[in-house]
């Protein structure tokens, strides 16, 4: 399982491209807690209504809500105080059951890196789709900059978000049942 948190799903729905964490984890392998759908609720409802289209995700089951156990909730109080609702429930998730999480807030990642928890921001999840061979190299430099645009975001590594696959990354070009 994997988690997301506000952030990603803000990024990823304000350029339009959440068909694309889909591609990259397949549908109903991502989730979010209640907390963060209330916090994407209450921004669609505000100034982002780009965030309607999390919110229907999850009313379509593409998106899984994975609501909290009572011990989850209670771990929430050992966590940071700094930290957002979302990203504690998010996190008390995450650690007991093993999840790795996708958050684009400095903090929370400094502190999953530092217990063991997984963790992905935007620059991984673009470098990702481009080695996996989700989305080709320009379709990734096209999201960067569309998520630089919209988010007013500045990638400083750029380069190694779009460095070029080495030769075991890639698929052989030519036929293989013909002898060069």
């Amino acid at each position: 399982m994997i988690l997301v948190d506000t952030s990603i799903w803000g990024t990823f729905a304000r350029v339009n491209a959440l068909e694309a964490l889909f591609d990259l984890f397949g549908l109903q392998a991502l989730g979010l807690t209640p907390t963060v759908l209330a916090e994407l609720r209450a921004g669609a409802d505000g100034d982002a209504p780009f965030l309607n289209a999390v919110t229907e995700a999850v009313e379509g089951g593409s998106i899984r809500l994975v609501p909290p156990t009572p011990e989850e909730i209670l771990a929430q109080d050992g966590l940071p105080s700094s930290f957002g609702s979302g990203e504690r429930e998010s996190i008390a998730v995450c650690r007991t059951r093993r999840a790795a999480l996708l958050s684009n807030d400095k903090r929370a990642r400094n502190f999953c890196r530092e217990t063991g928890i997984a963790v992905y921001d935007v620059a991984d999840l673009l470098r990702a789709l481009w080695l996996h061979r989700v989305r080709t190299r320009s379709e990734v430099r096209q999201l960067l900059e569309a998520i630089e645009a919209e988010e007013q975001m500045v990638f400083r590594n750029r380069d190694a978000i779009l460095a070029r696959l080495s030769r075991s990354q890639h698929k052989p070009r030519r036929n293989p049942g013909r002898s060069q």
